[in-house]
């Protein structure tokens, strides 16, 4: 090996030693990869982890003590034309009736349907529709639309609805046949909460993404309360394993790889350390 090349590895091998000695200094100043919420809850738990976490911050009744604001602001991510709803009489379900997330003033009614991974039960979506439709007894026009409800599916990267479902217009409805609908009817879990035969309804529909709307409305929310350090830290915690899920998420090892990306030649010399190392370890 040339003296010019040993200095190169001598020099990259301090490099990182600084590196990694810098991380550990902002380790020590709070910068590392644990979160809370992780160590109790897999990152993908729908229910239990992302649901429960959004229903507590949009609940304007919640531990935060910020009354509606967290909610104004998922509202505003969501941008529902012609759907005002009156902020002094919301409710908020977590897992209500199986609904994943409900948000009503009574009169208008906003289904979320949460998908990390797991896939469409049958009928779910128009399952849903029909338990809110009966339960409040909602209007329906002559072309089966009901106009104050909304169907939120909520994903980490803009999956698609079951082809059960069709979206027509904007207006999400049940694609499958007559016989499959009653089939859906006939099942022990649904005639609990749908006492009559299911219907073929039409709601208005729209996709949200834990990339785009869910990390934004968490920003705005952050910046709200950037002062109010537990809540902060609660938020920033959440958006971490959002991050996850997304893909996006900064370990200590990718910002290491960032580092190495920056220089062309600090890569090469990784990699001509790594082969070295691969051919060491099979001596050992």
């Amino acid at each position: 090996m040339s003296e010019n090349k040993m200095k190169e590895y001598t020099g990259f091998f301090k490099e990182i030693e600084k590196f990694k000695e810098k991380q550990n200094k902002q380790k020590q100043r709070g910068l590392n990869d644990y979160n809370i919420l992780t160590t109790v809850l897999e990152s993908h738990d729908e229910v239990r982890l992302h649901s429960r976490m959004i229903g507590s911050l949009l609940n304007p009744d919640g531990l935060h003590y910020q009354n509606t604001l967290f909610l104004e602001k998922f509202l505003d991510e969501l941008a529902l034309d012609n759907f005002e709803m009156d902020l002094n009489n919301i409710k908020i379900e977590v897992e209500y009736k199986n609904i994943d997330l409900y948000i009503t003033d009574g009169n208008k009614h906003i289904i979320i349907e949460n998908k990390i991974w797991a896939e469409d039960q049958p009928c779910q979506i128009i399952k849903y529709i029909n338990i809110i439709k009966e339960e409040y007894n909602l209007d329906v026009d002559e072309n089966n639309i009901i106009h104050d409800m909304r169907v939120i599916y909520l994903t980490p990267q803009n999956k698609k609805v079951s082809d059960e479902h069709k979206v027509e217009g904007n207006y999400i409805s049940f694609s499958g046949s007559e016989n499959k609908l009653k089939e859906c009817s006939k099942r022990d879990n649904t005639k609990a909460l749908v006492p009559n035969e299911l219907k073929n309804y039409k709601v208005l529909f729209k996709k949200i993404g834990y990339k785009k709307e869910v990390i934004s409305w968490l920003q705005k929310c952050q910046y709200e309360i950037q002062n109010i350090t537990n809540l902060n830290e609660a938020i920033k915690q959440y958006m971490g394993v959002v991050k996850m899920i997304i893909g996006k998420e900064e370990t200590m090892v990718d910002l290491l790889e960032n580092e190495l990306l920056k220089d062309e030649k600090k890569l090469i010399l990784a990699k001509e350390i790594s082969e070295a190392y691969q051919k060491a370890i099979k001596k050992i």
